[in-house]
């Protein structure tokens, strides 16, 4: 799902991995390993949010899209295992995250087309050796990214939780 259009990168952090300020970082960590994990095809997962609508964990996901090169799906059967374990702790599924491994870190077509909920985080990562993580709300196909500390989850660490490997 990479796009061809560029990017310039955010704020960077120590190690040349661009994450958002409001990300929190074991979560942003969890997508970028994630990502190294999964490539050379696309890594998926989804994002718990908290009542506040802040990411507290990151759902690490297969893809089981049969081009995972270049689209994903989260697999059905771990996306109902994340539901379950956020609902259990007072959470709920606010988001997906997603890897462009030969592009930009921005929404593509797919990817814009594909956004059917306005209240979800969009988190995008890419390109590798040294991906950038950015967050986007995407209304009516319209992208809008999130400036950095706007999901703000800092007030406590977030939680990460790794579920099945592809």
């Amino acid at each position: 799902m990479s796009s061809g259009t560029s990017a310039s990168p955010p704020g960077g952090r120590s190690g040349g991995v661009g994450l958002p300020a409001g990300l929190p970082d074991d979560v942003g960590a969890a997508i970028i390993q994630h990502t190294r994990y999964c490539a050379p095809d696309e890594a998926c997962g989804l994002l718990g949010v908290d009542g506040d609508g802040s990411v507290v964990i990151a759902y690490c996901l297969p893809n089981v899209h049969s081009q995972r090169r270049r689209r994903f799906t989260v697999d059905p059967a771990g996306h109902y295992r994340a539901m379950r374990h956020a609902e259990a702790h007072g959470w709920s599924i606010g988001g997906s995250f997603h890897s462009h491994p030969g592009g930009p870190a921005i929404p593509s077509p797919t990817d814009i087309a594909g956004a059917f909920d306005p209240t979800w985080w969009y988190v995008i990562a890419g390109p590798l050796p040294r991906p950038e993580v950015r967050v986007y709300r995407i209304v009516a196909g319209v992208v809008t990214e999130v400036p950095t500390g706007v999901i703000a989850a800092a007030r406590r660490p977030g939680a990460v939780m790794a579920g099945s490997t592809p």
